[in-house]
């Protein structure tokens, strides 16, 4: 629930961060993140939304 108080922002930045791993059969890891960032007025409007990739390999 947003606080109708803190009004001294013109907008609210909502973030989220997922990641999949994948195991090769020498088991090394493959671990693939995602970042989304979406920003809403105050009134809950959908101004704009980002995301990005990145993957990183980790040896056993």
């Amino acid at each position: 629930m947003l606080d109708k108080s803190a009004n001294n922002f013109d907008y609210i930045m909502h973030t989220e961060i997922t990641d999949t791993v994948q195991r090769a059969p020498d088991g090394q890891k493959l671990v693939d993140y995602t970042m989304k960032i979406k920003l809403f007025t105050l009134s809950g409007e959908l101004v704009g939304q980002w995301s990005d990739d990145l993957s990183l390999f980790r040896s056993r």
